[in-house]
C-alpha cells in the first residue's frame, strides 16, 4: 500500500520521537531515524529541513499533548484557586514523570532552546495563553482585580517554574514540593486580590 504525505511525516516523527526522548538529540542522527523508517536519508529530508526541525516537531508534539492534559483541570468546577493550584501540581507530576520515562526529552528542550529560542517561546505562549484565558474569566467574574491577564499568567509561571522543573529541589520529597508549590500558587493569588482590597480601601471602584 502506498503511504501518503502525512503518513510517511508521522512516522518519521514516532520513529523520531523514540530515539530523542531516550537516546538524546547528540546520540540520534537523522540515518538512524530514517533507518527505522526503512527509508533513505534524502526520503527524510522531503519532510524535514534538518535534525533541528525534526526535533522542534517532536518536542511540539509532547508540548500540545501536555497542553491538552492541562487544559482540562481549567474547565473543571471549583474555586480559581483550588483549579490553579491543580493545574501547577499536574504540570509539576508530569513534567517529572516525563523526565522519568523519557531521559532525552529535557535535554532536547534545552538544545532547542539554545538552537532556536523562538520555538521554546512559542510552546510558553500557547500554556500561557489557556491560562490567561482562564483568569480573564475570573477577572470577569470579579473574583481578581481587572489587571492584564496575560501579564499575571506570567506571574504565576515565573513564581512556580522551579518547582514544575524541579530545578533546585532535588533533596525535597514530593508531598513538600506539592505543599510549597500550593503556597506559592495561593500567594500570587491572594496577591491580586489584596490590590483590589486596597484600591477599595484608596476610595477607588475596586474593579477599574
Amino acid at each position: 500500500m502506498t503511504r501518503t504525505k502525512k503518513q510517511h511525516r508521522t512516522r518519521i516523527l514516532q520513529a523520531a520521537q523514540k530515539r530523542f526522548l531516550n537516546f538524546g538529540y547528540t546520540k540520534t542522527t537523522t540515518e538512524d531515524i530514517a533507518s527505522d523508517c526503512q527509508i533513505s536519508p534524502a526520503h527524510l529530508y522531503n519532510h524535514f529541513k534538518n535534525k533541528l526541525d525534526l526535533a522542534i516537531a517532536v518536542a511540539e508534539h509532547e508540548e500540545q499533548e501536555l497542553q491538552r492534559e492541562l487544559k482540562a483541570h481549567l474547565s473543571k468546577e471549583g474555586y480559581p484557586e483550588e483549579n490553579l493550584e491543580r493545574y501547577f501540581r499536574e504540570e509539576m507530576i508530569l513534567r517529572k514523570a516525563k523526565r522519568r520515562d523519557h531521559p532525552g526529552y529535557q535535554a532536547l528542550l534545552e538544545v532547542i532552546e539554545k538552537k532556536r529560542p523562538a520555538a521554546i517561546e512559542g510552546f510558553r505562549h500557547r500554556l500561557l495563553k489557556d491560562i490567561s484565558l482562564y483568569l480573564d474569566r475570573v477577572i470577569q467574574q470579579g473574583a481578581l482585580q481587572k489587571t492584564d491577564p496575560f501579564r499575571l499568567a506570567e506571574m504565576f509561571h515565573l513564581a512556580t517554574y522551579p518547582f514544575r522543573f524541579q530545578a533546585f529541589f532535588l533533596d525535597r520529597s514530593e508531598e513538600e514540593l506539592e505543599r510549597d508549590l500550593n503556597e506559592i500558587v495561593a500567594l500570587v493569588y491572594a496577591g491580586a486580590q489584596k490590590k483590589r482590597t486596597l484600591r477599595r480601601e484608596s476610595g477607588g471602584s475596586g474593579l477599574s
